[in-house]
């Protein structure tokens, strides 16, 4: 992972790695779902910046609030306070079900 000092930078820095997906993608038979598509910017700023990808013909916002990833719940500051509160939400309805049944 790369920290770049402001954003002008990063449309330069993520343009070849994803153009080199989508030319795979495309010789191999695959195809991305743009409208599935998501970026997050991970910051360290209270004020979330507002930037954009250009991804071929489509631009791809950055997400304001938290994204699934591999399970996990990251937000742009990585915090994960959501990731924590949605897994003990779901833990407590869990617990809820068990003292159902004794």
């Amino acid at each position: 992972m790369s920290a770049y000092s402001s954003l002008s930078c990063l449309p330069l820095a993520t343009t070849s790695p994803i153009q080199q997906k989508i030319e795979w993608a495309a010789g191999n038979g695959v195809a991305f779902d743009h409208g599935k598509t998501e970026a997050t910017l991970f910051h360290r700023k209270r004020i979330t910046p507002i930037a954009t990808i250009k991804i071929g013909a489509n631009t791809v916002p950055f997400s304001k609030e938290e994204a699934w990833w591999l399970g996990m719940w990251l937000d742009s500051q990585l915090t994960l306070k959501d990731h924590c509160a949605t897994r003990l939400r779901e833990g407590k309805k869990a617990m809820a079900r068990l003292r159902r049944l004794t």
